[in-house]
């Protein structure tokens, strides 16, 4: 089955990438501004999901699509286009400070356009040298009347470094906790740079913290570092919201739920060596109950050990629910979650009973993060060089395609999601299991469509089946035609809608599949 990206969040992930070859050049500045597209062709931000911008530069700055973000489970061949015509430079130069700049300016203007749910900003930065031409080049900001033209390099390279220590992204108007940027610098140094103590303070200057500074002993350590940033990017961005229950233990009784424990009968000798576990003590009233002195450790969002105040909890019956917002839980186990527990003057003993069907639910939270790439293609790089840093982009995003695949599956959601009138072409490959798809519905009517060889715009090969389920109840079982006569599909609260494809008699091939909400609640013509 050809692999699909499910937009992170519920959930989460965001990808553009705006790169265009060193030798095909449409220069853009600092000064231009561009609004972000989204994905229905509108300005307006998405609710959640990877974007990722890439530019190039030497000379100059070389930017495809006038440095327009993509949603990356929208866009991905376009983005696969893109990093197509990365190429090597024409004309000599390094206007790193100034590409830095560019990016900058671009995040800062297309993220003002997504609401709420930004989560994360990030900046990964290639070179091979060091700045000689971007005091050749335009204004140091949209707002200031200053030119660093012609002016020691020193000056636009403590502007920019500045800058990045302080930008902030977000509207105002929309969200209350603006996002700082986290910068990756990595570098590996040219033929043409003399001094290695200068080419790493430049580098250092270029990242976020001295953690995100990787200077390369050559070219192709670059594949290997790209792909290490883009699981760390996935694993600090995914936020999910955590709900922990127990049984109505006694007052006092300490809890401990470990995330890293693994096998059928562990002792609680090993629970003592988990490395990411939440515990606190119960505090049982006459009618309500609280998680206090509660600990986390191992959840990086929250730094290693993280110490909150108390939960209240929500009585049901014989069990008790505490909720925990923005919890990372990076590559999850469901069989190592195990819970622990000692009343007071007794020995730590494991819940047998505890499981993580009824026990433990993990709803991704929506989120949306934001990459961009800014890739040195200057004369110093040579031509293998150049076709080495484009295979490690290329790997870059197939990674993070990837790991958000994976982090859907793992968080119980079936995978890749649906887009509103989105055409998201995939394929049946004999043999292989069913394709899932799913979307979260508000209130109203929603038709289900797909073109396939059966019915549809004859570009497609395959003959597919499609269930449809709401929730857990199937609402269409194995439904041939959604063409011409798609099912209807009525909501009446908040919920997730699950699609299975499946190739009718063993059919490979091609098709399409999206929904519509439909605004009057009538059927509609939707192709």
């Amino acid at each position: 089955m050809k692999k699909m990206w499910p937009a992170l969040a519920g959930t989460l992930l965001a990808g553009m990438i705006a790169l265009n070859g060193c030798a095909k050049p449409k220069e853009e500045t600092p000064n231009s501004r561009q609004r972000n597209r989204g994905a229905d062709g509108s300005g307006s931000g998405e609710d959640s999901g990877v974007y990722v911008g890439v530019l190039s530069f030497a000379d100059k700055v070389y930017p495809l699509g006038n440095g327009q973000l993509l949603l990356l489970d929208a866009d991905r061949e376009a983005i696969s286009e893109a990093l197509s015509g990365y190429a090597l430079a024409e004309r000599s130069g390094t206007s790193l400070y100034y590409a830095v700049h560019q990016a900058l300016t671009e995040l800062e203007n297309q993220t003002a356009d997504f609401n709420a749910n930004i989560t994360s900003v990030n900046l990964l930065v290639f070179t091979d040298g060091l700045d000689n031409n971007s005091t050749s080049l335009g204004l140091p900001d949209l707002n200031s009347e200053e030119s660093f033209k012609a002016k020691p390099i020193g000056n636009y390279k403590r502007f920019v470094e500045d800058k990045i220590k302080t930008v902030q992204f977000g509207d105002p108007e929309k969200t209350t906790k603006p996002v700082s940027l986290t910068s990756y610098a990595v570098g590996v140094q040219g033929n043409d740079v003399d001094d290695a103590n200068e080419f790493k303070e430049s580098l250092s200057g270029l990242a976020s913290s001295k953690d995100n500074v990787y200077p390369l002993a050559n070219i192709d350590e670059l594949n290997k570092q790209f792909k290490e940033i883009a699981n760390t990017l996935i694993d600090s961005n995914q936020l999910l919201n955590f709900t922990l229950q127990t049984p109505s233990y006694p007052h006092n009784t300490e809890i401990r739920l470990t995330f890293d424990v693994s096998g059928e009968k562990p002792t609680p000798g090993d629970m003592q060596n988990s490395k990411q576990y939440i515990q606190g003590k119960i505090y049982a009233g006459d009618e309500d109950y609280t998680l206090e002195d509660v600990t986390l450790v191992g959840f990086p969002t929250l730094g290693q050990t993280t110490r909150w105040g108390g939960i209240t909890g929500t009585f049901d019956e014989t069990e008790v629910n505490y909720a925990f917002d923005d919890l990372q839980v990076a590559d999850i186990k469901w069989e190592n979650i195990k819970q622990w527990y000692r009343e007071p003057g007794g020995n730590w003993r494991r819940n047998s009973e505890y499981n993580t069907d009824n026990k433990v639910t993990l709803s991704e939270k929506s989120k949306l993060m934001v990459i961009y790439l800014v890739l040195d293609c200057s004369t110093s790089l040579s031509e293998t060089d150049v076709e080495k840093v484009k295979e490690s982009a290329e790997g870059f995003i197939e990674l993070l395609y990837e790991k958000i695949e994976s982090s859907i599956s793992n968080s119980g959601a079936k995978g890749a999601p649906l887009r509103s009138k989105r055409h998201l072409e995939d394929e049946i490959i004999a043999g292989e299991p069913s394709n899932w798809y799913h979307f979260t519905a508000t209130p109203g009517q929603y038709i289900i469509k797909w073109n396939d060889a059966l019915e549809g715009d004859g570009k497609m090969t395959c003959d597919v089946q499609v269930s449809i389920f709401q929730n857990t109840e199937a609402l269409y079982y194995q439904k041939d035609s959604g063409y011409n006569d798609p099912p209807v599909v009525s909501v009446q609260e908040n919920s997730e809608i699950l699609i299975e494809v499946k190739g009718f008699k063993g059919s490979s091939g091609t098709y399409e599949i999206w929904y519509e909400k439909l605004s009057d609640g009538s059927r509609s013509s939707s192709k």
